[in-house]
């Protein structure tokens, strides 16, 4: 029998978002029962979901210092939804206090990752500008030797993950190895992936095919799902410059690099001056497998004693900044997590810090979490969360996480029979 002890948590950074979650697996005889009491777990896995805001750095840098206390090792997982700043601002120091094993991306075209950093309003001459052009390269820069691997996971075309209450087939996380033992280190990636043939990339990059599933223990899963359809429209002017230019932009010859962008951003401001609506965002679902039958324990307060009956769902599913206002992509997303996975969910991050442009009034059922994350500055420029959305997800136990309160729980169950 496993008991498994998971903590998560939403820090409080206003406009953006940082979770972080972490396990730990313990296996008792049949008949003995574990208690956790004022003992520090020690956490078989961590990982981090996002990690930005726009509503002041240091809100950021003090949920880092808070992990990087708790942990002796590096995170196991990181995962980015997308590329906007208030997602992505914490991301260098996070690498430079705590580290990472694997970080992971949604992948995307280099045309369409250049046209996000055009909209985060950057030029040739930004030292950011070289994360769309070449993400790998850019972190083994800025962050040397304080990440082992970075996986782009390819759009979730086609079928889905396995059942989850089957524990294979999946993918350890230390599964993806040095490079040259990965099982995705397959010829063609870097062409693929759209990122410069240079040493990092043949090295450190690879691709996570649709389908795919990290499986830590055989006991929690993690089910990326990039939706496939999240490219900008009427990119196509833009989209077949950037291919005439692209040998020019992933070459290392500088001039020629920023000759090229330089001609880009021009064509940008002119096709997309009222702004361009992105959709790329990972969405991640991440849980207990077997799915069948887990069961809840009491948890007993480490301050107090007193015993704490946990949620009766551990499973959560992050959404980024994902655009679910048409129920066509909501469907598309719930059918590839599957049916039981979604019942199952027990905290939803409601995407895009509840923008009523991001949701299709009528979908909130369709999850009935217990648990309904905004994580937002209400108090901000943003109009995040909007109010319709707000009562949308009043049956379902919306929680505000601002600039001064976060969102946390810890649960402790059994898997039987592991």
């Amino acid at each position: 029998m496993t008991h498994i002890y998971v903590e998560h948590e939403f820090k409080p950074v206003g406009q953006g978002l940082f979770a972080f979650g972490a396990i730990e697996f313990r296996r008792v005889q049949k008949g003995r029962r574990m208690v956790y009491t004022r003992q520090s777990p020690d956490w078989d896995f961590t990982w981090v979901y996002d990690c930005g805001t726009s509503s002041g750095q240091a809100l950021v840098d003090k949920g880092i210092r808070e992990i990087a206390k708790k942990l002796h090792n590096k995170l196991d997982l990181v995962f980015i939804s997308h590329l906007h700043m208030d997602h992505i601002s914490g991301l260098l120091r996070l690498l430079e206090e705590v580290g990472a094993i694997n970080i992971v991306f949604p992948w995307a075209p280099l045309w369409q990752r250049l046209l996000i950093g055009f909209e985060q309003g950057l030029s040739d001459g930004d030292r950011e500008m070289g994360f769309y052009v070449a993400p790998v390269a850019f972190l083994v820069a800025e962050a040397p030797e304080r990440f082992e691997r970075i996986t782009f996971v390819r759009p979730s075309n086609g079928g889905g993950p396995p059942d989850p209450n089957e524990t294979q087939p999946g993918i350890d996380p230390d599964d993806l190895g040095p490079r040259e033992e990965s099982k995705f280190a397959t010829a063609g990636a870097i062409e693929r992936l759209e990122v410069p043939d240079n040493w990092e990339n043949r090295q450190i990059a690879v691709e996570l095919p649709a389908g795919s599933r990290f499986v830590r223990g055989g006991a929690w899963e993690f089910v990326p799902y990039n939706d496939p359809d999240s490219a900008p429209k009427s990119a196509d002017a833009f989209k077949d410059n950037v291919k005439i230019l692209s040998q020019a932009l992933l070459e290392t010859h500088k001039t020629a690099r920023s000759t090229a962008l330089t001609s880009l951003k021009k064509l940008y401001l002119k096709n997309f001056a009222a702004g361009m609506q992105n959709n790329l965002s990972l969405n991640l679902y991440t849980g207990p497998v077997p799915l069948r039958g887990y069961i809840p324990e009491p948890l007993a307060n480490p301050d107090t004693g007193e015993i704490v009956v946990p949620i009766n769902r551990a499973p959560v599913l992050y959404t980024g900044d994902a655009n679910y206002s048409t129920k066509i992509r909501f469907d598309r997303m719930t059918k590839y997590f599957g049916d039981k996975r979604v019942k199952a969910v027990a905290t939803f991050q409601v995407p895009h810090h509840g923008s009523k442009h991001n949701w299709k009034k009528g979908l909130a059922p369709l999850i009935s979490p217990e648990s309904s994350v905004f994580s937002s500055n209400p108090t901000g420029d943003y109009f995040h969360p909007d109010a319709e959305i707000w009562r949308e997800f009043s049956p379902h136990g919306p929680v505000q996480v601002d600039k001064h309160t976060g969102f946390s729980w810890k649960a402790h169950f059994t898997l039987p029979g592991k």
